[in-house]
C-alpha cells in the first residue's frame, strides 16, 4: 500500500522531498493510532478510514507536532483519504455476455443439497453406470431410494423421481443432470450418463461432504459445463478463470479480519452486484477492493447504479437466482449458515461457518478455524433429521412448536394419546442440547399435592440441609442459571395426572413477575441450594396432556401462560406412518442442532412484535375478543402481545407462512384452549367463531354449510400440495371449532381438551 501511495503522489506531480515527508509521517501517524487505539494505517479501509482520520485529528499529541510541522501530517492524511478514493476504478466488463452461470438457468435448488446428489448418483450407478436411464423403471429407483434409503417424503421424491408426469422425456437426468456434470460428479450426462470418480468417492463416503466442498472450493472454476461453447471461446479469448467459491471464501476471510461483526455477512445482492462484476481481474480487483466496495454498496446502493450488472443478461431474475446458487449450494452442506429458511429473499444473509472460513498457522501447513458466532437456528434441520430418525410430524407441526418454545418458555402439549407429544419434546431436546445434563424428562405423580416433588424442602431437624428431589429440577436449574447461552429444558410427563396449580403454582407466578422463587428462609445450607431460585429465560418447560377420566382440567391461569398445541392424526398421516420403512432411531438426533443452540436461545430473548400486517390481525382478534367475551373466554394484555410475538417467531423461522396461516396457529393455540361450557352457552358462540374462519360471501350458513355437512372438506389438493379449500381462511382452528360444536351438541357440554 505504501508503494501504491508513493506511486500515486508522483503522478499526481509532487515534488521528491514532499512525498518523502507525506511517507515519513506514516510513523508517526501509526504511533498515535496505536495509542488511541487504531490498527495501522495500511490496514486501514475506505469505509472507516475518514472516522480514523477524524480521531487522529483530535488528539492532542497529534495536534501540537502537526501545528509544529506547518500542518505536513494532517497533509499526509488528507492525500492518503484522496488516494484511497481514487485509487477505486469502477469495473468494465470484458465482454457483453460475461457472468457467473449456476449449472442450468432452470433454476432448482432443492437440487444443490447432499441427499439429492447421492440419490441421482446412486441410481445410475444401480441402474448400469451408463446404461440407459431414460425409462420408467429408472424414475421408479429415484423413488424407492429418495424415500426408503434417504428418508425424503413422497411429496419430496417427486421432485427428482418426477414420477407424476408420465412423460419419459420429464426426466432428472434429461432436464437437469448438469448439475451433477458440472460440479463434475458426473463424467457423461444425457440419457447414458456415467458416474464421474469424483461421484463415487462422494457417494460412498471415502469422501466425506465436506472433503467434497473443500475439493469443490479449490477445484470448481468458471468457465465449466454450464456455460455454451461460444461462451467458452470468449473466456478462453481473454484468458479469464474463476474460482467462485474460494473467492467467496477469501471475502469471509476480509470481512472477519477487518470489519465489524455487523458486516460478516453476504448478501445474493453483494454477489451479484459487486463480486461478480470485478471478478474477471482480481489483480485489478483484489478481494481487498471487492470487499470494501460489498460494505460501501449496502450503505449507499445508489453510488453503485452506474457499475455493471453482468447479471443482468439473463432472463427474468434468473441471473440473480444463479448468482444466489452459489450461496445456497455452501449453505446446503453447512458451510454457510443464513437467517432465513427460505433460499431465497430480500432479507437472506448467508454467514461463515467455521468449517469455511479457515486460516494456516504460522508454520503455513496446519489449519486453524476462525472462531465465529454460532450458526442460525434452521428449523428445517430438525424437520430433516426427525425425517432420517423415523418421526413422523408434519413439517408445520414442528414449526409450530419450536415457534412456541421461541415465544414463551411454557408450552402445553395435549391430545390423542400415543399421538407423539412426549416423542417430539424428547426428539427435540436430545437434538439441540449438547449434554443430557441440560434436560430432564419427568413423569408427574397422581400424588403430587405441592411443590415437593420439583422443588424439594428445607429439612425441619436439620436447619443446614435442604433437601433436594430426586428428579434433578433444581439442579437443572442452577445449571440452566450458570450457562446462559446454553438453552435447559424440563419435561413434565401427563403433567394433568394431579392439579397443575398444586404443584406448580411457584413457577406460573415467576414466569410473569420475574422474582426469584424462595425455597427457605435467609441462612446457610451445606448443599448449595440458594434461598432463593432464578427461572432463567434459557429455561424451557414443555407439559404433555393426555385428557380422561385419571386427569384434571387445566385452570385459564395455566392456559393463560402457556402455547398450548394439540395433536391430532389424520387419514394420510396415518397412511403415510403405516407406509413407512423407517425404523424408529432416536439415537440419530442426538447434538444434531447443538452448534443453533445458543442462537436459539437468543431467538428466544427477541421479545419484538409482528411488524407485518398489522390491521388484518388486530381486526381478526378483535372480532374473537368480542365473541370469547359472551362466555367469559376473552384474553387479556398479555394474551395479545404474545400472539403478536408468536406470529413474530412464526414468521422468522418459516417467512412462507401468509398471514392467514399464522393467524389460524395463534388463534388454535392461545384462543380457543379456555372455551368450555354447555352446549347452550357454547354453541351460538362456535357458531360465530366459524364464521370467522370462512369466507362469508361463501359460506352464510356454518351450521348447515359446514358442521352438518359430512362431506365438506377443509382441505384441497394444489400442485401435489395440500392447501385450505375454497373460501376457508383458518382450516385448524375451524376444524377445532367443529369438533367442539359436535361434542357441544352431541353430550351437552364441550371444551378444547379432548381425549
Amino acid at each position: 500500500m505504501k508503494n501504491s501511495f508513493e506511486n500515486y503522489l508522483k503522478q499526481s506531480g509532487k515534488s521528491e522531498k514532499t512525498i518523502q515527508n507525506y511517507l515519513g509521517a506514516f510513523t508517526f501517524i501509526n504511533l498515535i493510532a496505536e495509542e488511541i487505539g487504531l490498527p495501522n494505517i495500511e490496514q486501514w479501509r475506505l469505509s472507516n478510514a475518514e472516522i480514523f482520520i477524524d480521531k487522529i485529528k483530535k488528539n492532542t499529541t497529534f495536534i501540537t507536532q502537526n501545528n509544529k510541522g506547518n500542518n505536513m501530517y494532517s497533509a499526509s492524511l488528507n492525500n492518503y483519504l484522496k488516494f484511497m478514493k481514487d485509487e477505486y476504478i469502477m469495473p468494465q466488463l470484458p465482454f457483453e455476455s460475461f457472468g457467473w452461470r449456476w449449472a442450468t438457468t432452470g433454476i432448482a435448488s432443492h437440487l444443490n443439497t447432499p441427499k439429492s446428489l447421492k440419490i441421482v448418483l446412486d441410481a445410475i450407478l444401480i441402474n448400469g453406470n451408463g446404461n440407459d436411464n431414460y425409462t420408467f423403471e429408472f424414475k421408479n429407483l429415484i423413488k424407492k431410494l429418495s424415500v426408503n434409503k434417504y428418508g425424503l417424503s413422497e411429496q419430496e421424491s417427486d421432485k427428482l423421481s418426477k414420477l407424476s408426469n408420465p412423460k419419459l422425456e420429464k426426466n432428472i437426468i434429461e432436464n437437469s443432470a448438469n448439475y451433477w456434470y458440472h460440479l463434475e460428479l458426473l463424467e457423461t450426462t444425457g440419457r447414458f450418463a456415467k458416474v464421474s470418480n469424483l461421484g463415487e468417492q462422494f457417494l460412498n463416503g471415502s469422501l466425506s461432504n465436506d472433503e467434497f466442498i473443500f475439493d469443490r472450493i479449490d477445484n470448481y472454476t468458471l468457465p465449466n459445463t454450464a456455460y455454451k461453447e461460444e461462451e467458452i471461446k470468449k473466456w478462453n479469448d481473454f484468458n479469464i478463470k474463476i474460482y467462485p467459491l474460494k473467492l467467496i471464501q477469501s471475502i469471509f476471510l476480509e470481512l472477519h479480519e477487518y470489519y465489524p461483526k455487523t458486516e460478516h455477512h453476504i448478501h445474493e445482492n453483494d454477489l451479484a452486484r459487486i463480486v461478480i462484476p470485478c471478478s474477471y481481474d482480481l489483480e485489478k480487483f483484489n478481494v481487498k477492493y471487492i470487499t470494501e466496495h460489498i460494505v460501501e454498496f449496502r450503505k449507499k446502493p445508489a453510488n453503485y447504479s452506474s457499475w455493471p450488472n453482468p447479471q443482468s443478461i439473463y432472463t427474468d431474475d434468473k441471473g440473480f437466482r444463479m448468482a444466489n446458487e452459489f450461496l445456497y449450494f455452501l449453505e446446503a452442506f453447512e458451510f454457510l449458515s443464513s437467517n432465513k429458511d427460505k433460499i431465497r429473499g430480500d432479507d437472506k444473509r448467508y454467514y461463515a461457518t467455521d468449517k469455511f472460513i479457515k486460516t494456516l498457522t504460522e508454520d503455513g501447513n496446519k489449519i486453524a478455524s476462525v472462531p465465529l458466532s454460532p450458526p442460525y437456528f434452521k428449523l428445517t434441520n430438525f424437520q430433516d433429521d426427525c425425517k432420517n430418525a423415523g418421526l413422523v410430524y408434519s413439517d408445520k407441526l414442528i414449526t409450530r412448536f419450536a415457534s412456541s418454545l421461541a415465544t414463551k418458555p411454557f408450552v402445553i402439549l395435549t391430545g390423542l394419546s400415543g399421538s407423539g407429544k412426549t416423542k417430539l419434546a424428547q426428539a427435540f431436546v436430545q437434538w439441540i442440547c449438547q449434554e443430557g445434563s441440560q434436560y430432564r424428562i419427568i413423569p408427574v405423580g397422581a400424588d403430587w399435592t405441592n411443590r415437593e416433588p420439583l422443588l424439594g424442602y428445607p429439612n425441619a431437624l436439620k436447619p443446614e440441609e435442604y433437601v433436594k428431589p430426586d428428579n434433578g429440577v433444581i439442579d437443572l436449574v442452577l445449571q440452566a442459571n450458570s450457562n446462559p447461552d446454553l438453552p435447559h429444558f424440563l419435561i413434565l410427563d401427563e403433567m394433568n395426572l394431579s392439579h397443575v396449580e398444586r404443584y406448580f403454582a411457584d413457577f406460573l407466578s415467576v414466569m410473569e413477575s420475574n422474582e426469584a422463587i424462595p425455597l427457605y428462609a435467609e441462612g446457610t445450607v451445606d448443599n448449595g441450594v440458594p434461598s432463593k431460585l432464578n427461572l432463567p429465560d434459557n429455561l424451557f418447560i414443555i407439559g404433555t396432556v393426555n385428557i380422561d377420566e385419571t386427569t384434571n382440567m387445566f385452570s385459564p391461569k395455566v392456559l393463560d401462560r402457556a402455547n398450548t398445541i394439540e395433536f391430532r392424526i389424520n387419514d394420510n398421516e396415518m397412511k403415510a406412518f403405516l407406509a413407512s420403512t423407517n425404523m424408529l432411531d432416536m439415537s440419530l438426533l442426538v447434538g444434531k442442532g447443538a452448534n443453533m443452540a445458543k442462537n436459539f436461545v437468543e431467538l428466544s430473548r427477541n421479545k419484538l412484535f409482528t411488524n407485518k400486517d398489522k390491521k388484518e390481525i388486530n381486526t381478526t382478534l378483535l372480532n374473537f375478543f368480542g365473541e370469547l367475551q359472551k362466555s367469559g373466554a376473552e384474553f387479556g394484555y398479555r394474551s395479545a402481545s404474545e400472539i403478536h410475538r408468536l406470529i413474530n417467531q412464526l414468521d422468522t423461522l418459516n417467512s412462507d407462512l401468509t398471514t392467514s396461516e399464522k393467524l389460524d396457529i395463534a388463534i388454535m393455540q392461545k384462543l380457543l384452549p379456555k372455551l368450555h361450557g354447555s352446549r347452550r352457552k357454547l354453541s351460538p358462540i362456535l357458531i360465530t367463531l366459524g364464521s370467522f374462519c370462512v369466507e362469508k360471501a361463501k359460506y352464510q350458513n356454518i351450521e348447515k354449510d359446514i358442521f352438518a355437512n359430512e362431506n365438506f372438506e377443509l382441505y384441497k389438493k394444489e400442485g401435489g400440495e395440500l392447501v385450505p379449500a375454497d373460501g376457508v381462511l383458518y382450516p385448524l382452528s375451524l376444524e377445532k371449532i367443529t369438533r367442539m360444536y359436535k361434542g357441544a351438541i352431541d353430550n351437552g357440554f364441550a371444551s378444547y381438551a379432548e381425549a
